[in-house]
Protein backbone atom coordinates (compact mmCIF):
# COMPACT_ATOMS: atom_id res chain seq x y z
CA UNK A 1 0.00 0.00 0.00
CA UNK A 2 3.01 2.22 0.69
CA UNK A 3 3.97 2.06 -3.11
CA UNK A 4 0.39 3.53 -3.91
CA UNK A 5 1.05 6.85 -2.38
CA UNK A 6 4.64 6.91 -2.75
CA UNK A 7 6.07 6.10 0.84
CA UNK A 8 9.28 4.21 0.99
CA UNK A 9 10.39 1.95 3.80
CA UNK A 10 13.61 2.51 4.83
CA UNK A 11 15.90 -0.46 4.06
CA UNK A 12 18.29 -1.77 6.54
CA UNK A 13 21.41 -3.77 6.08
CA UNK A 14 21.58 -5.42 9.42
CA UNK A 15 24.62 -7.31 10.91
CA UNK A 16 24.77 -10.59 12.06
CA UNK A 17 23.45 -10.45 14.95
CA UNK A 18 21.33 -7.59 14.85
CA UNK A 19 17.96 -7.38 14.70
CA UNK A 20 14.87 -4.34 15.08
CA UNK A 21 13.67 -3.75 18.37
CA UNK A 22 11.77 -0.27 17.69
CA UNK A 23 10.58 2.25 15.10
CA UNK A 24 8.42 5.71 16.08
CA UNK A 25 8.04 8.40 14.80
CA UNK A 26 10.32 11.87 15.66
CA UNK A 27 11.34 15.11 15.02
CA UNK A 28 14.99 16.67 15.01
CA UNK A 29 16.34 20.30 14.44
CA UNK A 30 13.18 22.80 13.76
CA UNK A 31 10.15 20.57 12.71
CA UNK A 32 11.90 18.39 10.58
CA UNK A 33 9.79 14.90 10.60
CA UNK A 34 11.12 11.94 10.63
CA UNK A 35 11.67 8.32 11.91
CA UNK A 36 13.80 6.54 14.54
CA UNK A 37 14.83 3.12 14.32
CA UNK A 38 16.46 1.36 16.64
CA UNK A 39 17.99 -2.16 16.09
CA UNK A 40 20.30 -3.93 19.40
CA UNK A 41 23.33 -2.47 18.01
CA UNK A 42 23.01 1.31 15.97
CA UNK A 43 20.07 3.86 15.47
CA UNK A 44 18.97 5.36 12.96
CA UNK A 45 16.55 8.56 12.26
CA UNK A 46 15.73 8.97 8.56
CA UNK A 47 14.16 12.62 7.55
CA UNK A 48 10.61 12.06 6.16
CA UNK A 49 11.05 14.44 3.26
CA UNK A 50 14.24 13.76 1.36
CA UNK A 51 15.53 17.21 -0.21
CA UNK A 52 18.51 19.17 -0.19
CA UNK A 53 17.42 21.44 2.34
CA UNK A 54 17.03 18.34 4.88
CA UNK A 55 19.57 16.98 7.12
CA UNK A 56 21.38 13.82 6.45
CA UNK A 57 20.19 10.30 7.93
CA UNK A 58 21.89 9.68 11.40
CA UNK A 59 23.66 5.93 12.13
CA UNK A 60 24.81 5.87 15.51
CA UNK A 61 26.41 2.72 16.81
CA UNK A 62 25.29 2.16 20.54
CA UNK A 63 28.74 1.27 21.86
CA UNK A 64 29.82 4.53 21.01
CA UNK A 65 26.76 5.95 23.08
CA UNK A 66 27.94 7.30 26.66
CA UNK A 67 23.87 7.84 27.83
CA UNK A 68 20.71 9.90 27.50
CA UNK A 69 19.52 12.43 29.01
CA UNK A 70 15.59 14.18 29.83
CA UNK A 71 15.51 17.39 28.63
CA UNK A 72 12.95 20.18 28.10
CA UNK A 73 14.07 22.49 25.03
CA UNK A 74 12.78 25.41 23.45
CA UNK A 75 11.43 23.68 20.67
CA UNK A 76 7.99 23.32 22.14
CA UNK A 77 8.68 26.25 24.88
CA UNK A 78 9.37 23.84 27.67
CA UNK A 79 6.12 21.54 27.42
CA UNK A 80 7.32 18.38 25.92
CA UNK A 81 10.78 16.66 26.69
CA UNK A 82 13.35 16.14 24.13
CA UNK A 83 15.59 13.07 24.45
CA UNK A 84 19.62 14.18 24.14
CA UNK A 85 21.89 11.23 23.25
CA UNK A 86 25.35 11.41 24.79
CA UNK A 87 28.45 10.20 22.57
CA UNK A 88 31.77 9.19 23.79
CA UNK A 89 33.38 11.51 21.56
CA UNK A 90 31.32 14.35 23.45
CA UNK A 91 28.90 15.48 20.71
CA UNK A 92 25.17 15.00 21.37
CA UNK A 93 22.23 14.65 19.12
CA UNK A 94 18.69 16.11 20.14
CA UNK A 95 15.55 14.20 18.95
CA UNK A 96 12.21 15.95 20.01
CA UNK A 97 8.94 15.09 19.75
CA UNK A 98 8.93 11.83 20.28
CA UNK A 99 5.75 9.24 20.06
CA UNK A 100 6.90 6.59 21.76
CA UNK A 101 9.42 8.71 24.45
CA UNK A 102 9.80 5.80 27.30
CA UNK A 103 10.13 3.20 24.95
CA UNK A 104 13.31 5.01 23.07
CA UNK A 105 14.56 6.39 26.29
CA UNK A 106 14.17 2.68 27.75
CA UNK A 107 16.39 0.94 24.79
CA UNK A 108 19.27 3.47 24.60
CA UNK A 109 19.66 2.91 28.16
CA UNK A 110 19.35 -0.86 27.52
CA UNK A 111 21.61 -1.02 24.59
CA UNK A 112 24.59 1.59 25.03
CA UNK A 113 27.77 0.75 25.35
CA UNK A 114 27.27 -2.85 23.88
CA UNK A 115 30.06 -4.06 22.13
CA UNK A 116 28.77 -5.59 18.56
CA UNK A 117 29.05 -9.47 17.73
CA UNK A 118 32.07 -10.45 16.18
CA UNK A 119 31.67 -13.87 14.20
CA UNK A 120 33.37 -16.84 15.70
CA UNK A 121 34.20 -15.38 18.86
CA UNK A 122 31.39 -17.29 21.12
CA UNK A 123 32.84 -20.03 21.98
CA UNK A 124 36.45 -18.81 22.25
CA UNK A 125 38.44 -17.82 25.32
Amino acid sequence: MAKWFGKKDQKLNLNPGEFEVLTTQAQRAWWENGKIIMTNHRLFWFPAVRSKQSSPTVEVDMEKVLGCVEKRSWYYLLTKPSLRILLTSGKSMDFHNIKDFGGVKSNVERFMGRERYVPGSLFTE
